[in-house]
């Protein structure tokens, strides 16, 4: 992590958007854009070429518009704020009895393995279960007993179905074990 990125992220509290990110993990959001696209472009065509009137309302073709706009649109939805809950960093206060070098030594009493370390970030990866693909948590110190953590999807994981909250949480445990 580079110095200008570590000032980015105490500043305002979440990772920089990068071209690169988009194209690499956020590319998924396209699918459920283009299924909404298409319920709506259904809509469009149904009442333009009498498919849907107002004589002839509610037939298959207008519940087959309706689902699919809902179901782009709820997916879409669903994705946008996935992609801002993994951006965002959530400040945590470290107990009394710990310090930043001291977490390290809590991790290792989980699964987690330390990927990185250095003077202000400590980055931790977790296996692979059953809802999710691994995450890589990253650890930031912002003062003396405050630190920045953020979970994240390693990969392309289109959904993670809250396994960031599960990772924080499971943290929060340990520091406090």
């Amino acid at each position: 992590m580079t110095t200008k990125e570590l000032k980015f992220i105490k500043t305002n509290l979440k990772w920089s958007f990068t071209w690169s990110d988009f194209l690499s993990r956020y590319f998924i959001i396209i699918g459920p854009f283009v299924i909404a696209l298409i319920g709506c472009t259904m809509f469009n065509a149904g009442f333009r070429f009498g498919y849907i009137s107002v004589d002839n309302f509610m037939n298959s073709y207008f519940y087959s518009a309706i689902i699919e706009l809902l179901f782009g649109s709820t997916l879409t939805y669903y994705i946008i704020r996935r992609i801002g809950n993994e951006k965002k960093f959530v400040i945590v206060i470290l107990p009394n009895n710990i310090t930043f070098d001291d977490i390290p030594k809590k991790i290792s009493l989980s699964n987690w393995t330390t990927a990185a370390k250095s003077k202000e970030v400590i980055e931790i990866s977790t296996n692979v279960t059953l809802f999710s693909w691994g995450e890589f948590i990253t650890i930031v110190k912002l003062e003396d007993n405050t630190i920045l953590v953020n979970s994240r999807p390693t990969g392309r994981q289109p959904f993670t179905f809250n396994r960031d909250i599960v990772n924080l949480k499971k943290l929060n445990t340990l520091l406090k074990a």
